[in-house]
């Protein structure tokens, strides 16, 4: 019942039903309701969506297939959101589902550069565990350095998750010759 008010244009509408929901005893039988609102991309505000994906976040219940949708919404803040909780939602696989992945390499060509920050962010804590995945992410982050080579933000959220892909950056980024390399403030 309270999941309706997910669909208020009050935004201390939707607050509270979210905090009463998060609050009651019997929260897990919102579950199920809280996924078709996840799942309805047919109102032009996204902030539903945006609402039960947190919601689900903090019941943990917000599952991989259930980002997938997100990730490729036309919302770039709803983009921005769901990049910034994969990491926690995937923590118990040694890599990113290849479906995932596919939606995550596109986004590295996003014309929303609040969402290639985002992703640049979120790369160093997705799990890299062998030589493909490390080349991806390396790959993704070096296409959102080119887009963006003067923008002091962009540079620290690359160096942000280079702590295990320094190597690997330097390299697609000294092989590649088709620019001079250009300083990191």
């Amino acid at each position: 019942l309270l999941s309706k008010f997910f669909y208020s244009d009050i935004g201390a509408v939707r607050d509270l039903a979210q905090q009463e929901l998060l609050e009651r005893e019997d929260r897990l039988t919102a579950v199920g309701s809280l996924k078709v609102i996840l799942a309805d991309s047919s109102t032009e505000s996204y902030l539903h969506q945006l609402h039960a994906m947190w919601t689900l976040f903090k019941l943990q219940q917000l599952e991989s297939a259930d980002l997938l949708d997100l990730l490729n919404s036309p919302h770039p803040d709803l983009v921005r959101n769901a990049l910034s909780v994969l990491p926690q939602i995937i923590t118990s696989e040694s890599q990113v589902p290849t479906d995932l992945m596919d939606a995550v390499q596109r986004l590295a060509q996003s014309p929303h550069v609040n969402v290639r920050m985002q992703l640049a962010l979120t790369i160093g804590d997705l799990p890299a565990a062998d030589a493909s995945a490390r080349a991806q992410y390396a790959a993704m982050l070096v296409s959102i350095l080119r887009q963006d080579p003067d923008d002091v933000w962009i540079q620290q959220g690359v160096l942000t998750s280079c702590k295990d892909l320094g190597a690997d950056v330097f390299e697609r980024l000294v092989a590649d010759g088709s620019s001079q390399p250009q300083e990191l403030h």
